[in-house]
């Protein structure tokens, strides 16, 4: 499993959902020299997530977030490993008829850009099976 520790930013009782933050720090933050650096950086992500009924949660109370290592794997599958797939085997491909590097480029990024929209379409497809989960910290 991979946890991450975040914040609860609301509570929506009626639909058992609830609106977290999760800051991610680069691995600047565990150095002694951080406060002096111009390298430093975090960036807040925010999750709507499901809790079961009878758990109870309050604003600014810290939990869990969870999600099982197959669906990290699938998400990192989807976000990273298929469009570099995509692009390579595009601009590979493209090359086998043309030389011209310009129209190769071109769609390779209209193809990536393609496979981004398509993953836009199946965004609700794509929240059910890439589940994250919650417990209280």
């Amino acid at each position: 499993m991979i946890e991450h520790e975040v914040s609860i930013l609301s509570v929506d009782p009626t639909q058992h959902t609830l609106r977290v933050r999760l800051v991610s720090q680069s691995a600047c933050a565990g150095c002694s020299a951080r406060k002096a650096c111009a390298m430093q950086e975090s960036q807040d992500k925010e999750w709507t997530v499901e809790y079961p009924a009878g758990e109870s949660y309050a604003v600014g109370q810290r939990a869990i977030l969870v999600i099982s290592e197959k669906n990290g794997f699938k998400a990192v599958a989807l976000a990273y490993v298929l469009p570099f797939v995509c692009l390579v085997g595009l601009m590979f491909g493209l090359s086998c008829f043309t030389r011209n590097e310009l129209l190769i480029g071109g769609a390779a990024l209209g193809g990536v850009a393609l496979y981004f929209t398509a993953l836009a379409f199946l965004r609700k497809r794509l929240s059910r099976s890439l589940r994250y989960g919650i417990k209280a910290a």
